[in-house]
């Protein structure tokens, strides 16, 4: 029995449908050939190389090397290079996903010695992450 592609519109054995436990016969409601093109149809244009590349290979946010991974900002389908930062996985948890969602009220740190901006990590800022320094809120004195 032959199964007719809401899509193309071609009538096609069931073989040619992925499986889908959903569905009352076990099938997709698409053939695989239109549901690949849809699929890559709606992919991201950005390659997550460029993503990679525009932050140097680091954390935004601490500057970790290790178990990097890709943070969409907004919508998922919002394309395009400025809406994908790099994260570590710490960072990643943290920052982006406290309680398993995006936090809007996480205060950027700025330190007045390096110009380092990072997240919090806790409740307490003690020390700027990238220069150590336990005064990174108060700029350098000048010594003339």
């Amino acid at each position: 029995m032959n199964k007719i592609c809401p899509t193309c519109k071609e009538s096609k054995l069931p073989s040619s449908f992925g499986n889908n436990r959903n569905a009352k016969d076990g099938k997709n409601w698409y053939c695989s050939e239109c549901a690949n093109k849809y699929n890559r149809d709606r992919r991201i244009n950005v390659k997550f190389k460029d993503v990679f590349q525009k932050y140097n290979h680091r954390c935004a946010v601490c500057g970790a090397v290790k178990d990097l991974q890709i943070h969409h900002l907004g919508r998922k389908s919002e394309e395009g290079i400025e809406h994908l930062i790099l994260l570590c996985k710490k960072c990643h948890y943290t920052t982006a996903h406290p309680g398993g969602r995006w936090n809007e009220k996480a205060k950027l740190f700025n330190c007045k010695r390096c110009g380092h901006s990072w997240y919090p990590k806790g409740p307490e800022v003690r020390i700027c992450p990238h220069c150590k320094s336990a005064y990174w809120d108060k700029p350098r004195r000048n010594i003339a």
